[in-house]
């Protein structure tokens, strides 16, 4: 308990006087409230780490939460006479916080995005600790340095959280991050600019009261935000495998038979205000069940995959291709009448042709055989959500009729 008596605090329980600041802010207590704080959140943290099989860099978040809050004990041993020592620590467990975090960031990315050297990851920590060595007695040039590695810690944080070049879209979470990732290196470059003008503080302290209880309380404020924002982007990230589960195909990544009704009754609903055409390829891999019997059914699955790919790089952005069951596919091709339709899937038969299927030490000869309709959808349908149906009912007679006439070919139904 912190009692005030005169201009002079005293711990009640130790007898260690306390240093008031201009501003009211008592530093052992906002230390106290630091180191409980840090505590509790990254306890948490790690109790949900170890709770989840798949946490994504929670792990190395709750660690740094706890060693964020053992820097704060460290820096509390000046108010035992132990200021040489608690320089030390506490360049060594700040310089660490922000690596730490950072490595959580890299294991929530995962190994498809662009990472920064491990260099300036980590080569910052030496660096801190150097600074201190050198710089133990000379407290503006070691805080002045000090403030400028650890904002350098804060923009290579940033830039893991905002990490350039990835498709993901930048969602709540990494919004946050970015917030209390630059509210840290904004009162991190305030410290050093008030420090330069002020000069050091209290011989105990080595450090203006005032300002690192400023910086202490943004800090706390910055590290609520980031673990918020960080547990915020876990839990964005398992609503989108839920969502991506849900309306993918697991062996090829398509669209699943459900995504591709969704998909085509807005693409009805689009046709038939504007009355353009819509068309639907029915595209079935011939001798599949051969495939399986001859290759097994893992060569059957590496075929799936190979087609579902080769069929994707000659469709546009905006055409849908869904798995349609077992070895058949369908795409929706928006405005695009019989004739362009016929095209595309020409185009669709020859990639696949093209060349054999290489599956391990396998060669596998593959064909396709591609039923085609399209239609422009009247803008007053009496029969509505049959449409769709009935398109893929047209699509797929189509299929047998390619079939029946020797497979790997285009028949059109109108």
């Amino acid at each position: 308990m912190i009692v005030r008596v005169g201009p002079v605090s005293y711990d009640a329980a130790s007898s260690v006087p306390s240093v008031p600041t201009p501003m009211n802010l008592d530093l052992p207590t906002i230390l106290v409230v630091l180191i409980a704080a840090s505590v509790v959140l990254g306890g948490a943290v790690l109790f949900v780490a170890l709770r989840l099989q798949r946490h994504v860099g929670l792990l190395w978040w709750g660690a740094g939460l706890l060693v964020n809050a053992a820097s704060y004990g460290a820096f509390a041993l000046r108010f035992a006479g132990q200021v040489e020592l608690s320089i030390l620590l506490t360049n060594l467990l700040t310089g660490l916080t922000l690596p730490m975090h950072t490595v959580a960031l890299q294991h929530f990315h995962g190994p498809q995005a662009r990472r920064l050297s491990p260099v300036l990851v980590w080569g910052t920590v030496p660096l801190m600790v150097l600074n201190a060595l050198l710089w133990l007695n000379d407290d503006l040039t070691r805080n002045t340095a000090l403030g400028v590695v650890l904002t350098l810690q804060g923009l290579v944080f940033a830039w893991h959280a905002w990490m350039p070049g990835r498709d993901a879209p930048r969602v709540a979470g990494r919004w946050l991050l970015l917030a209390g990732t630059t509210a840290m290196v904004v009162i991190l470059t305030l410290r050093t600019v008030y420090m330069l003008h002020s000069g050091t503080g209290p011989a105990q302290l080595r450090v203006p009261p005032e300002a690192q209880a400023m910086t202490y309380l943004v800090v706390l404020m910055a590290l609520l935000t980031n673990t918020i924002g960080f547990v915020l982007m876990q839990m964005e990230q398992a609503l989108a495998r839920l969502h991506d589960a849900a309306t993918h195909d697991a062996l090829t990544g398509t669209a699943n038979r459900r995504a591709l009704m969704d998909r085509f009754e807005c693409a009805l609903s689009l046709a038939r205000r504007g009355e353009r055409p819509l068309a639907v390829l029915m595209i079935d891999i011939d001798h599949f069940k051969q495939v399986n019997d001859r290759y097994g059914h893992p060569a059957g699955d590496a075929v799936l995959r190979e087609v579902a790919h080769r069929i994707q790089q000659r469709l546009r952005r905006h055409d849908l291709l869904a798995r349609y069951g077992g070895e058949e596919f369908v795409v929706l091709l928006p405005d695009t009448d019989r004739d362009a339709a016929i095209k595309v899937a020409e185009a669709v038969r020859e990639a696949v042709q093209a060349g054999p299927l290489i599956v391990g030490q396998l060669s596998i000869p593959v064909t396709v055989s591609v039923g085609v309709h399209s239609r422009v959808p009247p803008s007053q349908d009496p029969q509505g959500d049959q449409t769709a149906d009935q398109m893929l009912q047209a699509s797929d007679r189509a299929v047998y009729r390619a079939k029946a006439g020797g497979r790997n070919r285009v028949e059109n139904e109108s």
